[in-house]
């Protein structure tokens, strides 16, 4: 038997692949970044402490507010949302720039230990900046990837306040997302 070509193939089963193949085709583009040194420069180096704190700062009000969310108050559902969304926008940015795996991890660890001996009107302040750039990092974005940011989050969202549900009210809540993961799913893997 002769192996199958696509143009054997009936045309109700090309016409499926098309729109399959483009989106594929369109999200490694999204997140294809050229060939720079090895090195970030010192801007990439900013951004990625920067996102780095933010992501962090983000996660902290994520993780207050599942533990709302488990204690019953079901309206910060879209607040857990809106924080996700501006936190991932960070992380996509910092992925296209080039930061990836360890490197994330010990940023965001580095940005968590320096906030945890900051006070809360220093975190405040900080949150609100980092939603203010979050927020102009999502506008400055294609709709591609603005949607690809908002399926990750809304599907990590799920998995946080579902996980939150079956957790008592008086243990710690999970940590939401850190940038070497969020980043990976929202690149696909």
């Amino acid at each position: 038997m002769a192996p199958t070509r696509s143009h054997d193939l009936p045309a109700r089963h090309t016409h499926q692949a098309g729109p399959a193949l483009a989106l594929a085709l369109a999200m490694a583009l999204a997140f294809a970044r050229p060939a720079l040194a090895a090195e970030p420069d010192a801007a990439d180096q900013a951004f990625y402490r920067r996102a780095a704190s933010c992501a962090g700062v983000m996660k902290q009000e994520v993780v207050r507010l599942a533990g709302r969310w488990r204690a019953g108050e079901r309206g910060v559902r879209g607040e857990v949302q809106r924080l996700t969304e501006l936190s991932f926008a960070f992380v996509g940015v910092a992925y296209k720039r080039g930061l990836r795996g360890e490197a994330a991890d010990r940023l965001l660890a580095e940005a968590e230990r320096t906030q945890a001996a900051q006070g809360a009107a220093v975190l405040r302040q900080l949150s609100a900046d980092c939603q203010a750039e979050g927020r102009q990092l999502l506008d400055k974005s294609n709709s591609l990837e603005r949607m690809l940011v908002r399926n990750r989050a809304k599907a990590r969202v799920g998995h946080l306040l579902d996980d939150a549900l079956s957790t008592p009210a008086n243990a710690t809540a999970a940590p939401a997302a850190t940038p070497a993961p969020a980043v990976q799913r929202a690149a696909g893997g």
